[in-house]
């Protein structure tokens, strides 16, 4: 008997808890100030929120419990904070996290 592993389906409360953990280790890569870890967890949460978790099958029965609902509230200010990451990080030649955390070993 053969099993196939692609077509086993996760919890959705799976799919909520990494959810958690990507804005978890955006907030600690803000707090760090590095800009592109921070982007590339808030991508994450974004794509979870957005993509992955709707498709789900329990999604719409579950839709309205509390860890749901709290998670969806973010989507507004995550993207706009995507954003202005976005404009950071593209913007500027070098990574401005290098040159922040130079000039803070410099005692700037």
């Amino acid at each position: 008997m053969e099993s196939s592993n692609s077509n086993v389906l996760l919890p959705l409360n799976f799919y909520c808890r990494n959810a958690r953990f990507c804005m978890k280790k955006a907030a600690f890569s803000k707090k760090a100030c590095l800009a592109s870890d921070e982007l590339a967890h808030l991508k994450k949460f974004y794509t979870l929120l957005t993509s992955t978790i709707p498709s789900h099958p329990q999604f719409e029965a579950q839709r309205t419990e509390k860890q749901l609902v709290e998670l969806l509230t973010c989507l507004p200010e995550t993207r706009k904070r995507m954003l202005q990451l976005e404009g950071e990080v593209f913007s500027s030649p070098t990574n401005t996290n290098t040159n922040i955390m130079a000039n803070s070993w410099k005692g700037e």
